[in-house]
């Protein structure tokens, strides 16, 4: 199985049909992971070599200290980005 780790859906789509293209026929599976902590997503993303989405960047950088608000937005993220997922299957 793979799991593409990305933040922006477009760069599942796109992943996915570049690995159709070359006959990848294995499992793909998203992993959704709330942002609980933005600092360590941002880590974590330089680390996948992954971007994370500029609406998102700029929603979490002003709550970097209120956790609660953090975890709040995080989840409605996660919770639109698996709807947008949905859609595809």
């Amino acid at each position: 199985m793979i799991y593409p780790v990305f933040l922006d859906n477009r760069y599942y789509y796109d992943f996915m049909e570049r690995a159709a293209k070359i006959g990848i026929s294995c499992p793909i599976l998203p992993g959704i992971m709330p942002i609980t902590d933005f600092r360590k997503i941002k880590e974590f993303a330089d680390f996948c070599h992954t971007t994370i989405p500029k609406a998102i960047q700029d929603k979490m950088e002003p709550i970097l200290d209120d956790a609660e608000e953090m975890k709040k937005i995080g989840i409605y993220y996660a919770i639109n980005q698996c709807q947008d997922l949905l859609k595809t299957v």
